[in-house]
């Protein structure tokens, strides 16, 4: 089983939660948003207890119980919390764009020297059942 964090549980959030569960061997264990709302639907849609929603993204690194996480927080958040991701050495799906300008892309770059996990830039994924 792959324990995942949501950092960000806003719509695109709330859509890889969804489609993270529906994939076999994944389990959402954590959601960070500091936003009180989005809080709400991510722990509902991540069927999460209280204790594992957090306020802050540093505060979900923190309890280490991450084998990696999604961040799919707002675009202009994304250089600052990647950067705190790696240092952190989970694997990471950042929602595009890797950052809002090319010096924050390189920024990320710079901070992924040397991370030993995976680093993945894509968009949400749709899970198509079988027919």
């Amino acid at each position: 089983m792959i324990r995942y964090g949501v950092i960000g549980s806003g719509m695109m959030g709330l859509e890889h939660i969804n489609n993270l569960n529906a994939i076999a061997g994944a389990e959402v264990v954590a959601i960070s948003d500091p936003e009180v709302t989005s809080r709400k639907y991510g722990k509902y849609a991540a069927g999460i207890c209280d204790s594992m929603v957090f306020e802050s993204h540093t505060d979900l690194l923190a309890a280490g119980i991450c084998d990696a996480v999604v961040l799919a927080s707002p675009n202009h958040t994304h250089a600052d919390i990647m950067e705190d991701i790696l240092a952190a050495g989970v694997h990471v799906l950042v929602e595009k764009p890797l950052g809002t300008s090319v010096a924050e892309c390189r920024r990320i770059l710079n901070a992924a020297e040397g991370h030993r996990g995976v680093v993945w830039m894509g968009l949400e994924y749709r899970y198509k059942p079988p027919i």
